[in-house]
């Protein structure tokens, strides 16, 4: 009754190493691949209210660009319709596709990130059919504004910007319109 209790065992540092084995603190530790449904994107289309994209920016919520900062060939993003373009980063989370040529007028796209590939070399794809996608519709062709620039009411010289929802052949743009100044009768 009167005797000490001895409180239990507990392992201490010494029962997981033995002393024999020496320590190391050289090694990297080893980090496990993230899931997939940890990386899920906000994918959006990037452009000026009215205007066709000049981007799509993927990003994720945490870094996936490898060091080297090269897209590797396991990421593969697919635009449907097909428009041709390059991938690259903007910094460790942020993936751009930018199209080499604009992009049609009035057309609804997919984009869908099939796979990534990260630095370490590790391929993921998205855990769910759809996860990795998105869809817009790139507005009509359409006149915006006009914008005088400089006015020279002696010789009746207005110069100004007009602006579209998305490239212009100059020259046609020239062809076909024509304003006229003046009282209205």
């Amino acid at each position: 009754k009167g005797e000490p209790q001895t409180p239990p065992s507990t392992p201490g540092p010494s029962s997981s190493t033995p002393e024999s084995a020496p320590m190391s603190s050289s090694a990297p530790p080893v980090r496990a691949a993230p899931k997939a449904e940890t990386l899920t994107p906000a994918i959006h289309e990037l452009g000026a209210e009215g205007m066709l994209p000049r981007e799509v920016v993927l990003e994720f919520p945490r870094g996936v660009m490898p060091e080297d900062t090269e897209v590797r060939k396991g990421t593969v993003l697919r635009l449907s319709p097909d428009a041709p373009g390059t991938l690259s980063y903007r910094g460790a989370s942020t993936l751009v596709f930018t199209p080499r040529a604009p992009l049609a007028f009035n057309t609804r796209y997919t984009v869908t990130l099939e796979s990534l590939e990260l630095g370490d070399g590790t391929v993921l794809k998205p855990a769910t059919e759809g996860a990795w996608r998105h869809e817009f519709t790139t507005p009509a062709f359409a006149f915006l504004s006009l914008s005088p620039r400089q006015v020279d009411v002696g010789k009746g010289k207005i110069e100004a910007d007009l602006e579209f929802s998305g490239p212009v052949d100059v020259a046609s743009v020239r062809r076909f319109i024509a304003f006229t100044a003046g009282a209205a009768s």
